[in-house]
């Protein structure tokens, strides 16, 4: 009976869904998951506060009830746009399975229905290279008025030495990137 437990669990899939939120209902979902902080590169429990921002969205996806990605998007005065990105992020261990297309036509479905403008504040090295030329097709694939930009958060040099990014990333990320696999580690836990 166990094995038989294990293969179905092996077997199982999530059910994923994707939803828009104002900061409110946002709020209300990620005082329920303690551990968004640490599987969502740049979220931060400021994100909730109003105090630092004026009109945040958030596009939310889910792995059945677990928070797996958010998108957060802001007004900022330095920006002619309606919106732009704040960031965009998919828990490592649910990349690779062409969930970023789903959130962004989410996104898009919000920024549509209320005939937006949209950009970017700036971009990662791994952004800029796999996120923003899928942004750029799906945009003008849905007709998003969307103003693309090549401002840099970091340069391309700094994730070669960035024990944080390696730690980011996951175990096929880090062979690509590499060239070898991943060490692992046992620290008698």
């Amino acid at each position: 009976m166990i094995t038989t437990m294990k293969i179905f669990e092996h077997f199982y899939e999530p059910q994923y869904s994707c939803v828009n939120m104002n900061i409110d209902e946002f709020d209300k979902k990620v005082s329920q998951d303690k551990t968004i902080k640490n599987r969502i590169r740049f979220f931060d429990y400021s994100d909730t506060n109003t105090w630092f921002d004026k009109t945040p969205r958030f596009t939310v996806m889910f792995a059945d009830d677990l928070i797996i990605g958010v998108c957060k998007i802001d007004s900022y005065d330095n920006s002619e746009a309606d919106y732009s990105i704040s960031y965009f992020s998919i828990d490592k261990d649910f990349r690779n399975r062409k969930l970023t297309r789903l959130m962004l036509n989410t996104l898009f479905d919000y920024i549509l229905n209320g005939d937006y403008t949209l950009d970017s504040s700036s971009w990662t090295h791994p952004g800029m290279t796999k996120l923003k030329p899928l942004i750029d097709k799906i945009a003008a694939e849905r007709g998003v008025k969307w103003t693309t930009n090549n401002r840099r958060h970091d340069t391309e040099s700094s994730y070669d030495d960035d024990f944080l990014h390696y730690q980011e990333m996951d175990d096929n990320e880090y062979k690509k990137h590499t060239g070898h696999k991943r060490k692992k580690f046992n620290f008698g836990l």
